[in-house]
């Protein structure tokens, strides 16, 4: 007899997006605030995140990364 599950997979990946902000910590509070799934560039499907020591995903934390000021050449 068949019966029926909800299984609850974990899963590893990261998003990039690009944000205006005038500092890092403003940016990555924006970029939370604005992330969609069409930002997503890695998504993995895993049993386990972390075994032991041993982490799965390909990043651990935020990074961020300044790209310079904003242009101003439209106005």
């Amino acid at each position: 007899m068949a019966h029926n599950y909800r299984v609850t997979i974990p899963v590893l990946g990261y998003a990039v997006i690009e944000v205006e902000a005038s500092n890092e910590e403003d940016a990555e509070r924006v970029a939370f605030e604005n992330a969609l799934t069409s930002d997503i560039v890695e998504l993995d499907f895993v049993k386990q995140i972390i075994d032991g020591n041993t982490f799965s995903g390909s990043i651990n934390s935020i990074e961020t990364e300044y790209l310079g000021e904003t242009s101003d050449a439209l106005d």
